[in-house]
């Protein structure tokens, strides 16, 4: 079965983020991109669902931190 690929500014829409950060990531190899022949990048499905995951994971920590004292 063949997955979904999505083009980057739809990927960074739908993990509220800016394609640049979405490249970024692929740089520092936290996220998986697909180059098509023409050179034009491309998100899987399931990356974009694994990136939501993290990152939904990374705000519950966020919440269940104490605050800093002032």
């Amino acid at each position: 079965m063949d997955e979904n690929l999505y083009r980057l500014d739809v990927a960074a829409q739908r993990l509220a983020v800016h394609t640049e950060t979405i490249k970024r990531w692929a740089s520092s190899g936290k996220a998986a991109l697909i180059e098509l022949p023409g050179g034009h990048l491309r998100i899987a499905e399931s990356e974009i669902v694994r990136l939501m995951g993290l990152r939904s994971r990374r705000n519950q920590n966020a919440e269940t931190q104490p605050a800093p004292e002032a």
